[in-house]
């Protein structure tokens, strides 16, 4: 009796024991199997980032004259005049000297853009390049059948076209045909038939565009608004400008100016009046200009803001309705993705690899979003733990991960 529970009790450790080395090879199998995946993480900036549009309020005053034909501009948009300024020759109706004057002014602007200071042979490069991509577009657009923008890179890459036989070409016609052009234009202007000279009566900056807007975007409108009234004067109608003559321009006297605009609670919050945002008008940080929030009021969900700004940036577009960016917030730290965090009694883990040698790191949040945390850089170790650190070889994936663990 006593050798028959002898054998069994042989055979159920006998079991156990394969139960065991079986459980040991499949995991020490499963180790060795394992393709893990890291990449070298580093500190970045992260900046949060609001786009809306929004309007240009300054108080702007018509130029008009007496003649409704094409207008030849001799001051040009942003200058500021002074009393006594040429600042354009107005054609009567029905003359075609004007538009043929236009027409000149534009090829000899294009072909001016090849004799700038910023036109080297180190440039030459940069040029082709730029080339290449106004004719891709072109390209693409004449394919799509989508024509708009098409004259604007056709004369962006005549520019590019005229910048290159300058450079390479000793007897690039470029010289001899502006010389040409000028002699047309002067020509034309002598014999253009009746025409009115508009003068300066007083200083101020000079701007050709006209959009019936300028009596009602003005400095009191936007320091009364509210977003019912804000709402009521962007969607009405303008104004003729032509009322007691034929707007061909506008001055304002001022470098001041207002921008305006009207966002929903989760947008406003980053705002707070009397601070400085770079705001970005044309997209891509060429044009950022530092606006004063001024003055910000709420009605329902909904709340108003007016920037102020005291100066008038070279080659700024001072179109009515703008779209335009802010970075409101940044953070600075190495960003994780959430599906290599681990986390253990309320505290959050990765895994590095060192060598053939996986590592455990603790992580500090300090932000997150949908699909990533960022976590602070540099943080030092407690003595109990050591925390992620720029150009740490960062495990993406794995289930089997341990501290110490040896990988092939």
């Amino acid at each position: 009796m006593r050798e028959t529970r002898s054998i069994a009790q042989r055979i159920a450790v006998a079991i156990i024991c394969i139960a065991v080395l079986s459980y040991t090879v499949f995991h020490m199998i499963s180790l060795f199997d394992e393709e893990l995946t890291t990449v070298v993480v580093r500190s970045a900036t992260e900046e949060t980032v609001i786009e809306f549009e929004g309007h240009i309020f300054r108080d702007e005053e018509l130029i008009r004259s007496s003649y409704g034909g094409a207008v030849d501009y001799i001051a040009k948009n942003g200058v500021r005049l002074g009393i006594g300024d040429e600042i354009a020759v107005v054609y009567e109706q029905g003359s075609n000297a004007g538009g043929t004057i236009e027409a000149i002014d534009e090829k000899i602007a294009i072909l001016e853009e090849s004799r700038g200071s910023d036109v080297t042979l180190s440039a030459l490069p940069s040029i082709n390049d730029e080339a290449v991509k106004d004719y891709t577009s072109i390209i693409k657009k004449l394919a799509s059948g989508d024509a708009r923008g098409i004259s604007s890179d056709i004369d962006a890459m005549t520019a590019e076209l005229a910048k290159v036989s300058v450079l390479t070409n000793e007897s690039s016609p470029v010289p001899e045909t502006l010389k040409k052009l000028y002699e047309t234009r002067e020509q034309m202007s002598t014999a253009g038939g009746n025409t009115e000279r508009i003068i300066s009566n007083k200083t101020g900056y000079f701007y050709a565009d006209v959009d019936g807007y300028e009596g009602k975007f003005t400095y009191d409108a936007a320091d009364g608004l509210t977003c019912e009234k804000y709402s009521k004067l962007t969607t009405s109608d303008p104004v003729s400008s032509n009322a007691g003559g034929y707007a061909i321009g506008k001055t304002t006297e001022s470098a001041e100016w207002r921008f305006v605009t009207v966002l929903e609670e989760k947008d406003a919050t980053y705002f707070k009046e009397g601070e400085v945002y770079q705001i970005d008008f044309n997209g891509g940080g060429e044009m950022k200009i530092p606006l004063t929030l001024q003055r910000i009021s709420q009605e329902g969900s909904q709340f108003l803001l007016v920037f102020n700004c005291d100066r008038v940036p070279a080659g700024f577009d001072f179109t009515r309705s703008q779209s335009v960016s802010v970075a409101v917030q940044s953070v600075t730290g190495i960003s994780v993705p959430k599906t290599a965090v681990h986390k253990s009694g309320g505290e959050f883990y990765v895994y590095i690899l060192r060598g053939s040698v996986v590592l455990e790191r603790k992580i500090e949040v300090i932000y997150e979003t949908r699909d990533y945390y960022t976590v602070r850089d540099g943080v030092e170790d407690d003595g109990e733990h050591v925390y992620l650190q720029s150009n740490d070889n960062l495990i993406l994936n794995g289930k089997n991960l341990f501290d110490g663990r040896i990988v092939d």
